[in-house]
């Protein structure tokens, strides 16, 4: 029978082995069960994947296929194989059925779990070490995000590939047989290019198959901690190796980033290289690590969707700097410390670091801290606190045994934690209503509540519950409102989503006013108030719809033609807003035609040009 050697000296056969894996599965299935009943929610659920039946046809995968490679490739965010994943989804359980993409989403976190697991054990060959981190990993509750939200796919997809690709290399570095170590190389190679397709943070990837190889033996206890690298042996034996992965990411991220550039996502705000970008680098990059810390090992942390601080726009307390200075000169001296005595934490350490680069903003300033995003590095931190715990209780078994009680009592109370912040995510309402009622809620929370109120109401057929519903609307709009007044935002060359939903506060006040009173003028007030905060595509669309109802409504020749007017340019801005989408240029097209060139002939001269505008870019893409 095969044997498996851990560094203890004892033995595992495969068999108990692949029980542990399946065991680890099973629990992990188990404990996010709930979620695969759960619904879509209005947080690009729509946007990304509802929008799109033609990506994800539930008649054809062949034709799903044929779109996602083809006929839409690429889309604002070129993540084939996500696309794919869903497509086979939506063949399977439907399209409109959420349970195919929430199923899929538990399936993949089981199986990142095992491999975890696996990895591990392989790499330490430490059982118990690999088992205790792997069943931690599973059960925090700063998981429950990228496992319940559809969105997530794309997180479990990509760190089940790296997580594939560390188990190859592995192999592929305790292989003797020249087929063997061939086939576990080009292995780490097709799940570098998988995990790079899957989610492009993993650009950096390679760097973390590197530091695997170079700190391998100590990891493995083959050296000893304080022994010094062989840079030599490092350049001439291992860099080579990685060439391959490190050109294929390179080209991945610059075909990626062409894409994404043309859809104008990023260069929001001072360039990479200004003194203002690298200043609020060194200060917020801290103090996000700080944030992670604590939503690994709090259970209780109020976890949310969307954490709008740290913020670029929102002024700094005193506090923060201080956290920022103290995080940085703590995480400065404990590299430098394993980096010297203890290699094999170092290398957990600098491979969270790795694989949070790709967040840290570095191009320009987006999200700064998301649940999803330490999703998988989370592992590390893991792995660098049970070593040491491991190294300091060497050869004292009673505080072994009082901290495996502790750690008992830490499993209970995350898997506590972690089922009950699972059932926020249940349906739209739910999830509004838990981010509405955190100790600080967001503005996207305010929108997203009052938006779910919004669409209850229009959906009620009951006079006095739509009423009802609208009123609740509008106090939560109120709210909001006024918390975004009272966070003191700062005007900067950075774009801020929460001045964007503070906007989208005064759209939805002008669709309340249109649902109650359809009255034009005070719709005209509200989108133009949310259009001067944020020229979005979508207020750009509102002031084109609300001049061409008042347009159509006017008796007046004159009048009409202005109004006709000025919603025809709003349009064309429109348009030029969404000129990378294929789909909605086609449907611009058909606009064009119905709204403007057969109900305004007056207007051909400026609808012609819109028009070949329309079919150029169709033409080119």
């Amino acid at each position: 029978m095969n044997q498996i050697k851990y560094f203890s000296s004892l033995k595992i056969n495969n068999k108990t082995l692949f029980l542990i894996c399946f065991l680890l599965w099973l629990s992990m299935f188990a404990l996010y069960s709930q979620s695969i009943q759960f619904d879509f929610v209005d947080y690009d659920d729509a946007a990304i994947l509802l929008a799109h039946p033609n990506l994800y046809n539930e008649n054809s995968f062949i034709s799903s296929l044929k779109e996602i490679l083809y006929n839409y490739f690429p889309r604002e965010e070129p993540l084939v194989l996500r696309d794919i994943t869903w497509a086979l989804d939506s063949y399977i359980f439907g399209f409109k059925n959420p349970l195919g993409y929430h199923l899929g989403n538990v399936i993949l976190n089981s199986f990142n779990v095992s491999f975890l697991f696996i990895f591990l054990f392989l790499t330490t060959g430490q059982i118990l070490f690999s088992l205790l981190i792997s069943i931690t990993f599973g059960v925090l509750p700063v998981h429950v995000e990228p496992v319940c939200w559809i969105m997530g796919r794309k997180d479990l997809l990509v760190t089940f590939f790296m997580l594939s690709a560390l188990i190859f290399q592995t192999l592929f570095l305790e292989a003797e047989d020249y087929r063997k170590k061939r086939f576990f190389y080009l292995g780490t190679i097709l799940f570098t290019i998988t995990a790079l397709v899957s989610k492009i943070n993993a650009l950096t990837f390679f760097m973390v198959l590197a530091a695997h190889q170079i700190f391998y033996l100590y990891i493995k206890g083959y050296s000893s901690p304080k022994e010094s690298l062989d840079f030599k042996h490092i350049c001439k034996k291992i860099l080579p190796w990685l060439l391959p992965h490190f050109l294929i990411s390179l080209y991945i991220y610059s075909w990626y980033n062409s894409i994404v550039s043309s859809h104008g996502l990023l260069g929001r705000g001072p360039g990479s290289f200004s003194s203002e970008h690298i200043k609020n680098l060194m200060i917020f990059i801290p103090l996000v690590m700080s944030l992670y810390a604590k939503m690994i090992f709090i259970p209780f942390y109020d976890f949310s969707v969307s954490y709008y601080r740290p913020n670029v726009n929102l002024p700094l307390e005193t506090s923060d700097l201080v956290i920022s200075i103290f995080t940085a000169l703590t995480v400065i001296c404990l590299l430098i410390i394993t980096f010297c005595k203890k290699k094999d934490i170092f290398f957990y350490l600098i491979t969270f670091f790795i694989l949070m680069l790709p967040y840290c903003n570095i191009v320009y300033i987006g999200i700064w801290a998301a649940s999803r995003y330490v999703y998988f590095s989370s592992f590390c931190i893991l792995a660098a606190v049970f070593s040491t715990i491991f190294i300091l209780t060497k050869h004292r078994q009673d505080i072994r045994q009082f901290l495996f009680f502790i750690w008992v009592l830490y499993i209970a109370v995350n898997v506590f934690y972690n089922y009950d912040y699972q059932k926020a995510w249940k349906n739209n309402h739910s999830l509004w209503l838990h981010e509405n009622s955190l100790k600080d809620p967001s503005i996207l929370s305010y929108e997203a509540l009052a938006r779910s109120f919004f669409n209850l109401a229009k959906a009620a057929n009951n006079p006095e519950i739509k009423t009802s519903l609208l009123n609740q609307a509008d106090v939560i709009i109120k709210k909001g409102i006024e918390k975004y007044e009272n966070l003191g935002v700062k005007k900067s060359g950075y774009y801020t989503t929460e001045t964007a939903y503070y906007s989208k506060l005064y759209y939805l006040k002008g669709l309340i006013v249109e649902l109650r009173y359809n009255n034009l003028d005070l719709q005209l007030e509200y989108f133009t108030k949310a259009c001067n905060i944020h020229k979005s595509s979508l207020n750009v669309m509102m002031m084109a719809r609300v001049y061409y109802n008042m347009a159509l409504k006017s008796h007046d020749s004159e009048a009409k033609k202005i109004l006709a007017e000025k919603s025809l340019n709003y349009f064309e801005e429109y348009v030029v807003l969404n000129k990378n989408d294929g789909i909605a240029n086609k449907k611009n097209l058909l606009m064009l035609y119905h709204s403007y060139e057969t109900k305004f002939p007056f207007l051909q001269d400026k609808t012609k040009k819109i028009r070949l505008f329309l079919l150029n870019q169709l033409k080119n893409r």
